[in-house]
């Protein structure tokens, strides 16, 4: 399977494209971290996809323990987002996102030459 890696000018730009390829419903929510620009929450509002802050700890982690228990209907996605180019826990991410049969979103704008593990 051929690679394909797109560039965009803003990740404000990156993250509408994203919600139009996966094709997020309108009046559905999303999960995104309770720190983040607000110009990435604008993004969903102007969608008509509700918006869901999850708490984080000092080290910008998600508390898990908080996260696991917003009950939320119509929830479609959560937000990943690597801050100051310090990567999250990817694995919890994807059991978390495949638990709620949701679409998980990274957010990398900051994680310029970033590794994880070995990737």
């Amino acid at each position: 399977m051929k690679k394909k890696v797109i560039n965009f000018n803003s990740g404000r730009t990156a993250l509408k494209y994203g919600l139009d390829v996966i094709e997020i419903e309108q009046n559905t929510s999303v999960l995104i971290p309770e720190i983040i620009c607000d110009v990435a929450v604008k993004v969903f509002l102007r969608k008509n996809i509700k918006v869901v802050f999850y708490k984080l700890d000092k080290y910008f982690k998600p508390v898990w323990k908080n996260l696991k228990n917003i009950k939320q209907n119509n929830l479609s996605a959560i937000l990943m987002v690597n801050f100051f180019g310090y990567p999250q826990d990817v694995e919890k991410f994807i059991k978390f996102a495949k638990e709620k049969k949701i679409f998980l979103m990274e957010d990398n704008c900051h994680s310029l030459n970033i590794d994880y593990g070995k990737r």
